[in-house]
C-alpha cells in the first residue's frame, strides 16, 4: 500500500489567504496610527508653515531666493497665495483651525528685509 498524501493546496484558498492577510496589515497598520486617511478632502492643506519670534534688534538669516507665495489680507484674515497659479489660494489658520487676522491693507509698502551677508 502506498502511503501518498496530498498536500497541494486550492488556488482559491491561497487567494483567500493572501486576502485576509493583506486586510489585517492595512487595519494593524491604521489601528497603530500609521496610516491616516484625512476626513477633509475638500480643503487640503497647501503649505507648511513656520513662526520665528524675534526679539527687537534681532537678526535672522533667511534664504535670499523669494518664495513662490504671497500673503494678503482679505475681509480681515490672512490668505496665502501662489505666484505661479492665481487660483491656489488658501486661509491661513492656526493649530486650532481659526483663520489668522489681519489689518486693512497698507497704502504703502512694507520695508524689504534684506538677509545678512555673510
Amino acid at each position: 500500500m502506498s502511503d501518498e498524501t496530498d498536500d497541494r493546496v486550492e488556488r482559491s484558498t491561497v487567494i483567500l489567504i493572501v486576502c485576509a492577510v493583506v486586510a489585517a496589515v492595512l487595519f494593524l497598520l491604521h489601528f497603530l496610527g500609521f496610516l491616516d486617511f484625512g476626513d477633509d478632502w475638500e480643503s487640503p492643506p497647501v503649505g507648511e508653515f513656520t513662526a520665528i519670534y524675534l526679539e527687537p534688534g534681532q537678526q535672522h538669516r533667511m534664504s535670499i531666493q523669494p518664495s513662490e507665495l504671497h500673503a494678503r489680507c482679505e475681509d480681515g484674515f490672512l490668505v496665502i497665495a501662489s505666484a505661479a497659479d492665481p487660483f491656489m489660494r488658501g486661509l491661513l489658520v492656526d493649530y486650532r483651525n481659526r483663520g489668522v487676522r489681519c489689518a486693512a491693507p497698507m497704502t504703502e509698502p512694507p520695508p524689504v528685509v534684506t538677509p545678512p551677508v555673510d
